[in-house]
């Protein structure tokens, strides 16, 4: 079972893991997607910055931490994600 707080990623290698979205500080695209954790640790990931940022949204929207709608941002469920 992951945890509440984790969305699913891609490493570049295309395996799969699962990141505490709450450590996320920033996220660039380089073109590579960049992920800079609160750490100051930098993971690359397959995804998108606009799809991992659609994720933590998504995250933030079921643990209640965001509305469900935030101005020009899409609603999603955490699963419609991982489905894409």
């Amino acid at each position: 079972m992951v945890p509440e707080s984790m969305i699913k990623l891609t490493k570049l290698n295309r395996e799969t893991f699962y990141l505490n979205a709450l450590y996320v500080q920033q996220i660039d695209s380089t073109p590579d997607t960049v992920i800079t954790l609160v750490s100051g640790r930098k993971m690359i990931v397959l995804e998108s910055a606009e799809e991992v940022s659609l994720k933590i949204t998504a995250f933030y929207q079921q643990v209640g931490l965001a509305p469900a709608f935030i101005k020009g941002m899409p609603s999603f469920q955490p699963d419609e994600i991982d489905a894409e």
